[in-house]
């Protein structure tokens, strides 16, 4: 649950919320193996206004046995109905069988993406070899995997075969702090050079799999017909990585129109995100992306990429432009909306009548309880 793990945290923390408030009473346990050493005040982060408990279980390594969460599962069990189980390619998940199987106790997982044959590709043969071995007899013995798109549940299907049924529960989007407008003068007190300059924003954690490569060069395109346009690139990384967007930032000769922030949270997050006349998520894999949904919640415009999951939804809604993996088709649909306030606008309006109608914390906590008492009743 450490704010360093990315969207599954958020997603564990905003979903518990809810499902209390639908008279679900869950609680959380978790390991610190994303915390540093002095890293004591992380789980202020998730301060509960009802009360979910968060347990902290001290590991040493993703796969290294942990007595401590063994015993801590077999201790609580006969208290709750049901464990959702949010991580793969850990010890976690075989304690999490162990005990659930033990007690007869049914468990769900929720993948996040990490079934993706995308992702599979990555340490593949450890993977593979692991999965074999461990991982995926843990995913069918499951009751049910928890989906948040239907194309992850294909992919998923795609990577591992023999998988249970998956219940379909899409995610949702938080709610800015304040209007747009308030939030775009904000950012513009302290980046006063990027005023009234036609601006794309990309705010996430830096990753090859992001699709910087495919960006930064599409921006030494559309420099051509966009002269002035700003990229506000919000978020940070290895410093490896971030070591090679700043050469290819080079290469590209695109520095003078290129804003790197770091990683920004809070107010400071959304100041940026409003500062956007367009976003951009050009990804080679991409399950959900809670940030786009917050993005059309905001009312910016999106142009992203079809291996975002939710592209389809974003391109029927006309909230947004899909892009193929190529830098100049991502230079044309940014220039599309660039080019035209109107349709910037228009966009913009669709993406959060879809936020509201599809993409709610709410709606998802009241979808995965209808996933939990489909089971509990079979």
């Amino acid at each position: 649950m450490h704010p360093k793990g990315g969207g599954p945290p958020v997603v564990v923390d905003r979903v518990c919320h809810e499902l209390n408030a639908l008279g679900v009473e869950s609680n959380i346990l978790t390991t610190n193996l994303c915390a540093s050493q002095n890293d004591h005040r992380w789980k202020e982060t998730w301060k509960s206004k009802d009360r979910i408990d968060i347990q902290t279980i001290t590991k040493q390594s993703p796969y290294a046995k942990s007595p401590a969460l063994l015993s801590a599962l077999k201790q609580q069990i006969d208290a709750y109905d049901l464990v959702n189980l949010h991580t793969l390619w850990t010890d976690s998940s075989r304690s999490v069988r162990t005990v659930c199987r033990a007690t007869d106790t049914p468990y769900v997982v929720m993948p996040h993406g990490m079934l993706d044959p995308n992702s599979m590709q990555r340490k593949r043969l450890k993977k593979k070899m692991y999965g074999t071995l461990v991982e995926f007899p843990i995913l069918r013995s499951s009751a049910g995997l928890l989906c948040t798109h239907e194309e992850e549940a294909r992919l998923a299907r795609k990577s591992v075969s023999s998988l249970p049924p998956a219940y379909i529960t899409p995610l949702g989007a938080d709610s800015p702090p304040d209007n747009r407008e308030t939030l775009r003068q904000e950012f513009y007190e302290t980046h006063p050079d990027l005023k009234n300059k036609p601006t794309i924003v990309f705010l996430s954690r830096l990753h090859e799999k992001k699709g910087l490569d495919l960006l930064m060069p599409a921006i030494r395109v559309l420099k051509k017909s966009v002269p002035d346009v700003q990229l506000l690139l919000v978020g940070s990384g290895e410093p490896s990585y971030e070591q090679f967007l700043k050469e290819l930032i080079l290469k590209e000769e695109i520095s003078d129109c290129v804003t790197m922030t770091g990683n920004l949270v809070g107010r400071l997050k959304w100041q940026a995100m409003a500062a956007g006349d367009v976003f951009s998520l050009s990804s080679y894999q991409e399950n959900f992306a809670l940030v786009v949904v917050d993005a059309l919640r905001l009312g910016v415009p999106v142009v992203l990429s079809n291996r975002v999951n939710i592209c389809s939804n974003i391109v029927e809604a006309n909230a947004g432009l899909e892009c193929r993996l190529e830098p100049d088709h991502i230079a044309e649909q940014l220039r599309t909306l660039l080019l035209s306030p109107e349709k910037c606008h228009t966009t913009g309006v669709n993406g959060q009548q879809l936020v509201e109608r599809e993409f709610t914390w709410r709606r998802c906590a009241e979808r995965t309880k209808q996933a939990y008492e489909s089971i509990l009743e079979s």
